[in-house]
């Protein structure tokens, strides 16, 4: 890709951007932040969203390493995984992030209020995901 570091800039920017407009808008900081979960790109866009951000690369869910980059599938994926593997408990909020090939970006709240329950085979739920979500959210497009 020509325009990569273009686009890997404003990944990061666009991503960045929309995450301290909800956090101002909530009156929120990143210490309020349990856990950032953003499109999982690789693992350079995660790292530098850490470093400008001024938090804990712990703060980070990696996941691209064990699942690759499945679009905009990754934040709902990387919340699920962080559900089921503990390190998103009840009571805690995570900041959602994601960009689109560098020319849009969003940013969601995330508390986790219901414990986590396994997710039956049968086509028809009835515990949608909406019912676990207390979402606040802002995006753009460029």
């Amino acid at each position: 890709m020509r325009d990569g570091p273009r686009v890997y800039l404003s990944a990061v920017e666009g991503m960045l951007t929309m995450a301290e407009a909800l956090l101002s808008a909530t009156k929120l900081t990143w210490g309020d932040i349990d856990l950032v979960i953003a499109h999982q790109a690789n693992r350079r866009i995660l790292e530098r969203i850490a470093r400008l951000a001024r938090i804990s690369p712990d703060k980070v869910f990696i996941n691209i390493e064990r699942i690759g980059n499945i679009s905009s599938a990754s934040v709902p994926v990387a919340l699920h995984q962080a559900i089921e593997t503990g390190r998103m408990g009840l009571g805690q909020r995570a900041l959602l992030l994601a960009a689109g090939a560098g020319h849009t970006a969003g940013a969601a709240l995330y508390t986790h209020t219901t414990p986590a329950q396994k997710i039956s085979a049968n086509p028809v739920s009835t515990n949608p995901i909406s019912a676990h979500t207390t979402p606040t959210s802002t995006g753009s497009s460029r």
